[in-house]
């Protein structure tokens, strides 16, 4: 079976078996598998992921720069990325200045 089928299968399963949890089981049963279960499984769930992505993109990042190879040419990516980076967060703060302090419809006491 190929992998996209998988996927759709287990997506439809879940719809059922929510659908289920919904529609047959009173309320009481819903609040303890979600307090007992679900709730612990979802903070796990979570907290893997967090514990993968992390280190997979500090390890590509690493590979990348070094990847490279002359120096001049990694300063010249680090150079436009944070050209890029500073004119967003510049643009950012700038909109939200505006926003916060120069905002002229609302009145404020000083």
């Amino acid at each position: 079976m190929a992998m996209t089928k998988k996927i759709l299968l287990g997506m439809f399963a879940g719809i059922i078996v929510g659908l289920i949890f919904n529609l047959a089981l009173p309320t009481e049963w819903f609040d303890l598998a979600k307090t007992y279960v679900l709730n612990p499984l979802g903070t796990i769930f979570i907290n893997l992921i967090k514990l993968l992505v992390v280190p997979i993109v500090l390890v590509s990042l690493i590979l990348g720069a070094a990847g490279v190879g002359d120096p001049k040419k990694t300063w010249s990516y680090w150079y436009k990325n944070n050209r890029i980076l500073f004119n967003y967060y510049f643009s950012c703060a700038y909109d939200c200045f505006n926003i916060r302090i120069c905002d002229s419809s609302r009145r404020r006491e000083f």
